[in-house]
């Protein structure tokens, strides 16, 4: 089991505890032509293997190519934009995309129901969105 310590996000009212979302090897959404597959506060097995760094938290497969999209070292929770109650980690240094670098938001919503993946999009160039729902992203 990796190290979850900086899996926890505190804005002042609620306190979350996100290391139940930890997947032992990752998460999976299709979506158009492209596979995304990450894990939540630590590296994705898969991720790990195809897109070539040991830290990759996210990645997009295209065909048979794969694309690091943020590494578990640098992610950076935040307050979730939309007002819902949650957070979102930010993961950045992923692999170089036209004239920039891939990076991925991880929005985490306090749902009622079981984990679900609710989205996966690529927001604008070389950056990408993933919005799940989970009665582990409730505050404690």
């Amino acid at each position: 089991m990796p190290d979850l310590d900086n899996c926890q996000f505190s804005n002042g009212t609620h306190h979350y505890d996100f290391s139940g979302l930890y997947n032992t090897t990752q998460y999976s959404r299709a979506s158009g032509r492209n596979t995304y597959y990450f894990n939540i506060c630590a590296p994705s097995q898969l991720c790990q293997m195809k897109a070539g760094n040991s830290d990759s938290v996210v990645c997009q497969q295209s065909g048979s190519t794969f694309y690091n999209l943020g590494l578990s070292k640098t992610g950076q929770w935040s307050a979730l934009s939309n007002g819902k109650e949650g957070a979102q980690v930010h993961y950045s240094d992923g692999a170089p995309c036209s004239r920039a670098i891939r990076n991925t938001v991880i929005q985490l919503e306090c749902g009622t129901g079981p984990t679900t993946i609710l989205s996966v999009s690529e927001v604008e160039a070389c950056s990408y969105e993933i919005t799940m729902s989970s009665s582990l992203a409730c505050p404690q």
